[in-house]
């Protein structure tokens, strides 16, 4: 199961969370403040200045006042809560926000708004528990203002944790996951898989076999295509469950770099493995520290849990991991992460073998005659718009005599329009070249792997045409 942890996946702004509630607080005096319905405290990150402001915002999240003052004057006086309040102005905000929520207002209220309200206690207790420590608030407040400049999305008001599956494109790695000795099922899995994608390994198997015996029946060509396409998709989301054994949530980059070629993708995964254990895993660790240095996280299981039946040794303190702490977590996260990735080189291996039969069925052809003894190349590579229609995905300018490639310039500006369109426009600059027209096939992922095979080979026919005789 998939747990956030806060401080590293996502963190909860309890001055904004406080900030609501606050802003209920002064709703209720009305003689003293006109805060129409629809209006609420919203925080803004100040890029130039780097500090959270507060403003009263309409609906639509339009400034209507402000910036608030972060510490009052006056304790009947608007305000709003930030890193900068003064230590005052905290027990004032919890003061105010408590008597709200104290459980006398809800002796006669329904259970579910009775059960609401206990929940949003314990919510500002936890809010408290930090904002009124001194050592805590700091490390926290630069915590959170971290967040504010990397992603917004990952910060919660309410105090709901945030799974950040989908957002952006960072992996997301969880420590516990990797600690866990809990290894779920792998055959299950890929049986559930197959039911997700369709897959179905006999029909596969027909598709192959038949294409070895006649390869160059187009018919059969298409069959036997079409299930390498379905192939790899199941082994996509296969390679996901491998990922995810190890401890990711979700990995976006499934290689070391680029793939571009597809007899080396086994190498490209181990070494996206080795890496990760040698490089990141270690700031994974640092960064569980710094959350559990603040207090919005606490110490792996491993440390303080039933591990296998046997109690294990509780050496970390409350707030901090020690060297001995951080090394046995390293040491299990590395053994269980290596053990796992057995199973991830044997879906690497297969989908190696797919890549490697796909690049056989490359849908290419050269726009014009071509002169051979013009060592440039440009390859268009296109793809399908959602309307069915060739577009202009990238076009790469390719020297086999330097063996160069680079951005052909002349078509950079016209990403995403009509390929014939393209074509028709750039005709003069395109004349004089040798120009190959790629369309790219849809069920491989690894964008370059294509057109770079494809440079390949015609850097490799340059060189047997002009070797020295």
């Amino acid at each position: 199961m998939v747990q956030s942890v806060e401080g590293v996946h996502y963190i909860f702004d309890r001055y904004a969370f406080l900030n609501q509630l606050l802003f209920e607080y002064f709703s209720t005096k009305p003689d003293t403040y006109d805060l129409k319905n629809g209006t609420h405290i919203a925080s803004q990150f100040d890029q130039k200045t780097g500090r959270l402001r507060n403003f009263i915002c309409n609906e639509d999240n339009e400034i209507i006042s402000g910036p608030l003052k972060n510490t009052p004057d006056d304790k009947r006086e608007l305000f709003a809560l930030g890193p900068d309040s003064k230590d005052h102005a905290i027990h004032l905000a919890l003061r105010h926000v408590r008597s709200i929520y104290h459980s006398d207002q809800f002796t006669k209220k329904a259970k579910s708004i009775k059960q609401k309200a206990k929940e949003t206690r314990e919510r500002i207790d936890t809010a408290s528990e930090i904002l009124k420590d001194p050592e805590a608030r700091p490390l926290y407040s630069e915590k959170l203002i971290a967040f504010y400049k990397k992603d917004t999305s990952l910060i919660s008001t309410s105090g709901v944790p945030i799974i950040p599956l989908g957002i952006g494109t960072d992996d997301i790695f969880m420590l516990d996951m990797a600690l866990s000795e809990e290894i779920p099922d792998s055959s299950a899995a890929k049986e559930r898989i197959q039911a997700l994608t369709g897959y179905n390994e006999s029909l596969f198997k027909k598709a192959e076999k038949l294409f070895k015996v006649m390869p160059d029946d187009e018919d059969i060509r298409s069959v036997y295509k079409e299930a390498l396409g379905d192939k790899l998709a199941y082994l996509d989301h296969l390679e996901t469950l491998a990922w995810q054994l190890i401890g990711f949530a979700q990995k976006n980059e499934k290689a070391k770099g680029f793939v571009t070629n597809p007899d080396n993708y086994v190498e490209q995964v181990e070494e996206a493995v080795q890496a990760f254990v040698e490089e990141a895993l270690p700031q994974e660790i640092e960064a569980r520290n710094a959350a559990l240095r603040i207090g919005t996280a606490k110490p792996p299981l491993l440390l303080t849990g039933n591990i296998d039946g046997k109690e294990a040794n509780k050496t970390s303190s409350s707030n901090e991991l020690s060297e001995d702490d951080k090394q046995k977590i390293y040491q299990t996260a590395k053994k269980n992460i290596e053990e796992r990735a057995a199973f991830l080189k044997q879906v690497s291996q297969e989908k190696q073998e797919v890549l490697s039969a796909l690049m056989g069925f490359i849908d290419v052809q050269a726009v014009a005659a071509v002169n051979k003894d013009n060592p440039k190349s440009i390859i268009i590579v296109t793809y399908k718009n959602p309307e069915g229609i060739e577009c202009l995905f990238y076009a790469n300018l390719l020297d086999v005599e330097l063996g160069d490639v680079s951005t052909y310039e002349p078509l950079k500006g016209f990403f995403r329009q009509n390929i014939d369109h393209v074509l028709s426009v750039a005709k003069d600059v395109l004349s004089e070249q040798n120009v190959y027209l790629m369309k790219q096939n849809p069920k491989i992922s690894d964008h370059y792997l294509e057109s770079t095979y494809f440079a390949q080979g015609l850097a490799d026919d340059w060189e047997k045409a002009h070797q020295p005789r």
